[in-house]
């Protein structure tokens, strides 16, 4: 399944959550979901290709990730890209043998060549729908290299808005009075493990 979206993102800005709330309480906004644990695995080259083009800013750039939800056997594989103008990410539900066999052997890409798995993140998400725009927001972050047990802990929420139309930024904009940051987990994950700040 391919999705094409835009995307907007918004760090520990507890002005926004608020208002989320209370469009919550007025029925304006809706919780659609239950709130569940999401955990990713992050791959990437021997170079770290991926980190780097991301916290450049290179477009086309490509992220991919296995991911589940609640420590469940259900598996999905999730290639997003980022372009100048929009998002896309392809989705894939695999089984858990797969999902060892891509870990252990690793994943053939056409861009980022074989890529392994890296990085470990996982957190609580909450679902919510504004119109036709999806709101997240993810909490209680934790960060390890794959298979390592020190872990690297982040205490502050994104707020993420996602829709496919193209009218929803000043939808987003009226909602928030401000606008969005550029943030990614993964490299937000990297620099926190190889404390770095910078590339």
């Amino acid at each position: 399944m391919n999705i094409y979206r835009q995307e907007y993102k918004y760090i520990k800005n507890v002005k926004i959550f608020s208002k989320i709330v209370n469009f919550t309480n007025l029925g304006f906004i809706k919780e659609i979901h239950n709130k569940r644990m999401v955990n990713s695995i992050y791959f990437d080259d021997f170079h770290n290709t991926a980190f780097f083009e991301a916290e450049e800013g290179i477009r086309p750039r490509k992220k991919i990730r296995i991911r589940n939800y609640n420590k469940s056997n259900e598996f999905f594989l999730e290639e997003k890209q980022s372009f100048s103008h929009y998002r896309s990410k392809n989705t894939k539900h695999i089984d858990n043998n797969l999902k060892n066999n891509l870990i252990f052997k690793g994943i053939f890409d056409k861009k980022l060549g074989m890529i392994y798995p890296k990085i470990h993140i996982n957190y609580s998400r909450r679902y919510f729908l504004f119109d036709e725009i999806r709101i997240t927001i993810d909490e209680n972050l934790n960060y390890n290299l794959f298979n390592s047990n020190i872990i690297y802990k982040d205490k502050f929420s994104i707020i993420e808005f996602k829709s496919s139309s193209h009218n929803s930024l000043d939808k987003i904009i009226n909602l928030c009075n401000e606008y969005p940051v550029k943030f990614s987990k993964y490299c937000e994950a990297y620099k926190k493990i190889y404390n770095t700040n910078s590339v």
